[in-house]
């Protein structure tokens, strides 16, 4: 995977303003990862005033494992969410 900042470098290069979203979640499917693009980009770019063109998103997962909340795994936490 690219760098980020290389590719800002890029467009940068190449004259574009840009917001750059970073989105950090867990699994998503790959109809959540569209519509979040979509939905993203279109509101950047209306509160921005930059063209749709210029804006990025990147979704970062990271397995369920990984998460903690209240210094509990959140594997746990769902599951006794889904057992109550």
């Amino acid at each position: 995977m690219m760098e980020i900042s290389f590719i800002k470098s890029l467009l940068i290069y190449f004259g574009q303003e840009w917001p750059n979203i970073i989105i950090e979640a867990a699994k998503l499917t790959k109809e959540n990862k569209n519509e979040l693009i979509r939905t993203l980009t279109r509101s950047a770019s209306e509160i921005t005033k930059i063209p749709e063109t210029s804006c990025t998103v990147l979704i970062k997962e990271f397995p369920v494992e990984n998460w903690g909340i209240g210094g509990e795994p959140l594997e746990e936490l769902i599951k006794r969410k889904m057992n109550s």
